[in-house]
């Protein structure tokens, strides 16, 4: 048959369609394709001069009435500049993950701050000038990609040097929360057209446990209690790299608060996570991101460094720990605790085997529970001339009267199962998770996603009576005789929104693993989540859900 004949032929079936009994080949889906993009979210120079709050430690800015009415009480928790790289990288971090084909794509992000909201209120003072929160984000990248908003995820770092993009230390201007947006959107997009076929490896490594004197993690109440006494030790990678070999991002999931630097610094830094990431990339290549995993009431065992540790990393010592001059010994401290992740960090990726299972999916729940908090009421509603101006949305159906909106999302990807929190999730939750839900590899969490919260405390009622006790006094629960008063001297119940939250949380994450309806997989509810089992899943209904 010549050439002619053949190009004809195949014109026709082309045109025509394949003969009866005949199907076209099915694409390609197996594998994965994979996106991950980095920008920087530092603040200018202008913009800390505007007066932008450090978050974490302390309350309010200390600044009591508004306009020109208002009063410098004390100076508050000011900025006054970015930490040097790598330890002031403060950044959106994005990974694009789709099946083979590209038909089913989920963004996870980590936003290098102390905090950020879903939806955030008007200005009281320039009720004109937009704030946008999380969901305009997700939005706007939804707009410019065609991935579902409910797919993405933007998680905060939670640093305790970082931007307070809640208002309880005194908030950020608004053109500086205008350029995070911007910025996130630019990391989401990037992330997902610059997706590419990839090979995943997967795995963890267990860090010392919580009564071990060589953990990494600390608990803040007894290590020895049977219910709160454990801590996600865990240390969970994700590693992606193209056809040719070259890493496209590595991915670290842990627990530990972002508070290695102290009250006393005043440099902008994403604490241990945004500096875990810069030394991925320096070690792999690709773009590195920290997922802060379920932190509640679990803290970073830092130590200080030595006099010739602080010595030899002031003169640029060869190996020795990157330091800031001007935050000498926090940020000599900051890159120590930073390299004791990483030399967990690399072996879990060196010891890394290949993801299994095939496919991609996503289910997002946006739940609705009863808060009694004063603490979030009053500041909410009235903190402004306070110098608390917690911003969040006060409106449905983030907020309507005392009943509070919020978002929890389940993803699976392969043979793991990703879940988020939205806020300081305590272990008990991943924990109570794992004891009702059979059959994924690994059990990854992100904290503080699309929302913040607060401390998520479960379970209830038995987790309560430890962080009630602490936010009072200090000394033995069990023993009246070492009581003293300690007002806040622990935050936990003070920013708990909920006395249920946390197992809400929880059972909505049960709920939505039985919701993918995955092969071998199977979910045995406990019976507190009857509570919510007929609970409407208002994020059906459009994004963001109806009021």
């Amino acid at each position: 048959m010549s050439k002619l004949r053949v190009a004809l032929a195949l014109l026709v079936l082309a045109c025509v369609g394949l003969p009866a009994g005949l199907t076209a080949a099915a694409p390609r889906c197996d594998g994965w394709r994979v996106g991950a993009d980095a920008e920087s979210i530092a603040p200018s120079a202008a913009q800390i001069k505007e007066g932008l709050y450090l978050g974490g430690y302390g309350i309010a800015s200390g600044n009591v009435g508004l306009g020109p009415a208002t009063v410098k009480v004390t100076d508050g928790r000011l900025a006054t500049g970015v930490m040097n790289d790598p330890l002031g990288a403060v950044s959106v971090r994005a990974l694009a993950l789709s099946d083979g084909c590209g038909r089913n794509t989920i963004v996870v992000a980590d936003l290098d701050n102390q905090g950020m909201f879903a939806a955030y209120k008007l200005n009281p003072a320039d009720p004109t000038s937009a704030r946008p929160g999380i969901d305009d984000i997700r939005a706007d990248v939804a707009k410019a990609t065609g991935v579902p908003a409910s797919n993405l995820v933007i998680s905060s770092d939670h640093s305790h040097a970082g931007q307070d993009l809640i208002g309880a230390w005194g908030f950020v201007p608004d053109d500086y929360l205008r350029f995070v947006h911007d910025q996130a959107v630019k990391a989401f997009t990037r992330a997902i057209h610059g997706m590419q076929r990839a090979r995943i490896n997967e795995g963890a490594v267990q860090t010392p446990g919580s009564c071990d004197p060589t953990r990494i993690l600390n608990n803040q109440f007894d290590c020895t209690d049977p219910v709160i006494g454990r801590v996600d030790d865990e240390l969970r990678v994700l590693q992606a790299r193209n056809l040719r070999g070259a890493v496209i991002a590595t991915v670290v999931n842990f627990a530990a608060h972002a508070t290695v630097m102290g009250s006393g610094n005043t440099l902008v830094s994403p604490d241990w996570p945004g500096v875990v990431a810069k030394y991925l990339e320096k070690q792999y290549g690709g773009v590195g991101l920290v997922l802060v995993a379920d932190v509640g009431r679990s803290q970073p065992n830092r130590s200080d460094c030595t006099k010739d540790e602080l010595a030899a990393a002031l003169a640029h010592a060869a190996g020795a720990y990157d330091v800031d001059p001007r935050a000498g010994s926090e940020s000599c401290k900051l890159s120590k605790y930073s390299r004791t992740v990483m030399s967990y960090a690399v072996p879990a990726v060196t010891k890394s085997t290949p993801l299994t299972g095939t496919g991609i999916q996503a289910g997002s729940y946006f739940i609705h529970d009863p808060s009694d908090s004063v603490a979030l009421f009053g500041a909410d509603y009235a903190g402004d001339a306070a110098g608390i101006p917690i911003a969040r949305k006060v409106t449905p159906p983030y907020l309507a009267g005392t009943l509070l909106g919020t978002w929890v999302s389940v993803f699976r990807v392969g043979t793991l199962l990703i879940t988020t929190n939205p806020g300081e999730a305590y272990p008990n939750v991943r924990e109570q998770l794992m004891q009702q839900v059979r059959g994924p590899r690994r059990f990854w969490t992100i904290g503080l996603a699309n929302d913040q919260l607060g401390y998520l405390i479960a379970p209830l009622p038995e987790g309560y009576p430890k962080p009630i006790f602490s936010s009072f006094f200090s000394g033995d629960i069990n023993n009246p005789a070492t009581w003293s008063p300690d007002p806040i001297g622990n935050d936990n119940f003070f920013f708990n929104v909920s006395p249920t939250i946390g197992d809400h949380v929880m059972c909505a994450q049960v709920r939505g693993v039985g919701d993918l309806h995955v092969a071998g997989w199977s979910v045995n509810p406990a019976s507190k989540c009857g509570l919510w089992e007929n609970e409407p899943n208002t994020a059906t209904a459009g994004f963001p859900p109806p009021l």
